[in-house]
């Protein structure tokens, strides 16, 4: 397996999609924004996932652990789940939190409101819980196994956990101007991001090839990996 960094200032030129976005949007107004991410090919199987997994952990935290700009930043979990059955008294009572305790041991995160929320007519829970950066590898975990509807998000705002913001962001991540409404709008949530000040996390795969992207806003934020 072969593990490398990538730096690009303009993101436009990283994740060439976001500019068909653009166009077909209609933004005139955008943030800037730069993209750090730690890649892998040749990944096979559970092992070399979770090495990867391991690793990038590890650099991020180095990173946060030498940088002062980002000494209060907070880690953040955003996990949404479609609701099969809107009369199922199971699927009411498990919502997101106890589904995952099943897989994954979260005792240390700081769960937040589990909220029902709809998108294009399709209804969801959604909930946002904190971690410490020494439980990211874990948090990625999470995400890989459903990373269409679960991100991260690194911010210094005190209220990410309230309800109020859980909703706002479910409706960045799941929106009507998003080309497939039940997956996450990562040009929506990256744009939200860099105008706040935040991080947003993009875990990607492909085949046997996999990286960790940090996108934020070169103008709020120095960051080197």
């Amino acid at each position: 397996m072969k593990i490398w960094n990538e730096y690009e200032v303009n993101v436009f030129n990283y994740f060439e999609y976001f500019n068909d976005e653009v166009d077909r949007r209609s933004n005139s107004i955008l943030p800037d924004m730069s993209v750090i991410s730690i890649n892998a090919s040749g990944m096979w199987g559970k092992d070399d996932k979770l090495k990867f997994i391991n690793l990038s952990s590890r650099q991020i935290n180095s990173l946060f652990g030498t940088n002062n700009l980002l000494e209060d930043y907070k880690f953040y979990i955003v996990v949404s789940k479609k609701i099969k059955d809107i009369n199922s008294k199971v699927e009411f009572y498990k919502k997101i939190w106890k589904d995952i305790r099943k897989k994954w041991g979260i005792e240390n995160f700081n769960l937040g409101v589990e909220i029902k929320v709809e998108a294009e007519g399709v209804s969801f829970f959604t909930s946002i819980a904190e971690f410490s950066i020494d439980n990211l590898s874990l948090a990625l975990e999470i995400v890989s196994a459903n990373p269409k509807l679960n991100t991260i998000i690194i911010s210094k705002a005190n209220d990410i956990l309230t309800e109020k913001y859980t909703e706002k962001l479910f409706h960045t991540l799941f929106n009507s101007e998003a080309q497939d409404s039940k997956e996450i709008d990562y040009y929506s949530f990256c744009a939200q991001c860099c105008n706040e000040g935040d991080i947003a996390v993009r875990w990607g795969t492909s085949f046997e090839d996999a990286e960790v992207a940090m996108i934020y806003n070169p103008k709020k934020l120095s960051i080197q990996i």
